[in-house]
Order: C-alpha cells, then sequence, then structure tokens
C-alpha cells in the first residue's frame, strides 16, 4: 500500500532527526552551563585579586604604623600631648579616607565585589552611587554573594555604557537583616525597552536559580529609562 509505504518513510525520517535535535539541544545547554561557570570563575577570580590586594595594603599599613608608633612615642617622651593629638587626628583622618573609597559595609564579600566592579565602572566612565548595610556574618554563601552581586553590576555596567544618554549612573543598594538580603541595581536603559524572559541571559539566569536557591524573589523592570533589578533572599 504506497499510503503505507509513505507513512512508515515519514516515521523514519522524523526518527533520525529526533536525535539531531536532542543533540543539538543539549550542545546548547552545554554551551550555557560552560559559559555560567567561565563567568562565575572571572567574578571568583576578580574577588581573589582584590581580596589579595587589601591584604597587601594591611600588611603595608602594618608596617607604616610602627613608624607612626614611633614618631608618636618621641612626641610622648618630651612630654608634647599637643602633637600626638594632631597626628593621630591627620591619621585617623587619612584612614578614613582611605576606607570610604573602598568599604561600603562589614561584609568582606561585598565590599570586595562592590569595588572590583565599581573600578571597572569609572574605567567606562560611568558614575555610582552604593548604599550597603550588611553585617560580617550574613547567612550566604560568599560564592552566591558574589553570583547574584556581580552579575546585576555588570550588567548595569555593559547596559549604561551602551546607553546615549549624558547621565550614565549605577545605583546600587544593599539591605542585609538576619531574616533577608535586599539588593537592587538601577541603571538607565532606552524608554521604548521591555523587559521579559526573553532577554534573560547567563548571567540573568544564574541571578535567579541563586535566588531560587534562597527562597527569594526577583523582580526585573524598566520603566521611565530606568532600568531596575530588585533581589530578596531569605535568610533563615
Amino acid at each position: 500500500d504506497p499510503a503505507v509505504i509513505t507513512f512508515a518513510f515519514i516515521s523514519v525520517s522524523i526518527m533520525s532527526v529526533y536525535p539531531v535535535i536532542f543533540s543539538s539541544i543539549n550542545s546548547l545547554s552545554e554551551a550555557a552551563t560552560k559559559r555560567e561557570v567561565e563567568a562565575q570563575n572571572k567574578m571568583l577570580i576578580a574577588q581573589i585579586e582584590a581580596e589579595n590586594a587589601q591584604l597587601a595594603a594591611d600588611s603595608q599599613a602594618r608596617h607604616d604604623r610602627r613608624h607612626h608608633n614611633l614618631v608618636m612615642l618621641e612626641f610622648a617622651n618630651n612630654n608634647d600631648i599637643e602633637s600626638v593629638r594632631e597626628y593621630l587626628k591627620s591619621l585617623v583622618e587619612s584612614e578614613s579616607e582611605v576606607w570610604g573609597e573602598v568599604r561600603y559595609c562589614e561584609n568582606m564579600t561585598i565590599n570586595t565585589v562592590l569595588t572590583v566592579y565599581e573600578r571597572r565602572a569609572k574605567e567606562n566612565g560611568i558614575s555610582v552611587q552604593i548604599s550597603a548595610n550588611a553585617s560580617r556574618d550574613l547567612d550566604v554563601s560568599p560564592q552566591d554573594l558574589v553570583i547574584v552581586i556581580a552579575n546585576l553590576f555588570e550588567n548595569a555596567i555593559h547596559a549604561t555604557a551602551k546607553h546615549k544618554g549624558k547621565k550614565k549612573l549605577i545605583d546600587i543598594s544593599i539591605k542585609g537583616s538576619a531574616q533577608r538580603l535586599l539588593i537592587k541595581v538601577e541603571n538607565p536603559c532606552r524608554n521604548n525597552l521591555t523587559f521579559d524572559e526573553t532577554l534573560y541571559g547567563v548571567g540573568i539566569r544564574s541571578v535567579i536559580a541563586t535566588t531560587n536557591k534562597y527562597e527569594g524573589m526577583y523582580d526585573f523592570t524598566a520603566e521611565d529609562g530606568i532600568f531596575s533589578a530588585k533581589i530578596s533572599l531569605n535568610l533563615k
């Protein structure tokens, strides 16, 4: 029967195509996973580099502190209390200026990520406004903090660098408590941008996966020329 032969031929053809389709899907999935791992590795390397730089700075500070102490000891031996007071005041002001550039909150991982990516933003001519309040012992793994904050910050840098407007500003807010960690990153975007799941890149998918890991919530919106990414991680 020709009809039976034709149906059998089509069935065989479809069955022969399935492995190709599945292979293509697997290849795309593997490629996406590879890009995600590479992105995370770059973030972790950046974190390590920044921490090493901080350790080197701390070592230098300890070395310099010895000289400062010798100077103040000499003032004290001469009963020159006013000179001791003025010298200490200058040191406190100097340290405040240094920490003001790199220290945002008590959490070292958050400080490191913000420092690294703020530097990258400034290298691209982008201003950054940061408000961070999170404890040193925040109940989130350092790796997850890097994934969420670094991905959002990096995406904001890329979008802002491409933005045609004059105002290139990224606004970041991080608030931590015993119950949750709230992260908000805002950057300029085109007025007619409609953001939906079709625009989720590898970085955003990593952020979503990490948010789901903490049974949290995420919200991505574009309104009045501002793109806003809001993340809430449940800590208990």
